[in-house]
């Protein structure tokens, strides 16, 4: 079976399935495992090869249901296969490991590798039942501030790891005015950046912002009227790298349990 994978997550559970030698094609954004350098390049996350693909002929292409819609019309009106799901909760991720495993004839490994998943997710539960949760903020973008919704994996995970949320509309990413999130007044602060004298994260290939937040450092963004979070005052404040919390993979299980550690 020829794969191609244009979503960095679905590379990773790919492999976790026991299907690299599958992958005929990821994108420049696919770093994990390191056995993705060796296969071929198929554009970027955001700006996939269409024809490159399509010339590729591949059983199967796994694509992101909203970033590459248009690429997914293309795709499947070219006769692909297209497997492109939306994941709004930690539990379609392991769904969709499952339902990807049973598509790629793997299914007693996905089962085994979601089993295993599931028992992780069990403990965290048993460790969060009954206990006090932390108000907990996650900065995307602190101008305006940008925090993930309820419509995203993020979400749930920072859910399911103890924390307790602001109450958002009901959407991917939400823009939150400063007066709802000074009344939240976070206890704990997450964000993608870097404590000053940790070196620089490497910058994304295809990333067009000028100043990535994962590149920034959270003395030089919390300043200001963030000094007045509670958060801040107790320097409760954790740096934590996007491929742990925002690629839906095996490994935001492992962030989920990191998280668990710093509520707790």
């Amino acid at each position: 079976m020829r794969i191609i994978s244009i979503v960095p997550s679905f590379t990773e559970i790919i492999f976790s399935l026991g299907l690299g030698a599958s992958l005929a094609g990821v994108t420049e954004h696919c770093d994990y495992p390191p056995e993705t350098r060796k296969i071929d390049k198929v554009g970027t996350f955001a700006f996939p090869e269409v024809e490159k693909i399509i010339s590729m002929r591949p059983d199967l292409v796994c694509a992101d249901p909203l970033l590459h819609k248009n690429y997914v019309e293309k795709l499947t009106a070219r006769g692909i296969e297209v497997y492109a799901p939306f994941m709004y909760k930690v539990d379609d991720l392991l769904n969709s490991m499952e339902y990807l495993g049973d598509l790629c004839n793997q299914k007693e490994t996905a089962v085994r590798l979601v089993t295993l998943l599931k028992e992780r997710l069990k403990n965290i539960r048993v460790k969060t039942t009954g206990k006090y949760r932390p108000r907990v903020f996650r900065i995307m973008s602190d101008d305006p501030v940008i925090t993930p919704g309820p419509l995203s994996l993020q979400y749930d995970a920072i859910r399911l790891a103890g924390g307790a949320l602001i109450p958002l509309e009901n959407k991917a990413y939400v823009e939150v005015p400063w007066t709802d999130l000074a009344n939240f007044d976070p206890q704990i602060l997450l964000l993608c950046g870097r404590r000053e004298g940790e070196p620089k994260r490497p910058r994304c290939k295809g990333c067009v912002s000028r100043n990535p937040m994962c590149r920034r450092q959270v003395e030089d963004i919390i300043t200001g009227r963030w000094t007045e979070i509670t958060a801040v005052k107790n320097d409760n404040i954790f740096t934590l790298s996007c491929h742990m919390l925002c690629r839906p993979g095996v490994r935001l299980i492992d962030g989920i349990e990191r998280l668990n550690e710093y509520f707790m």
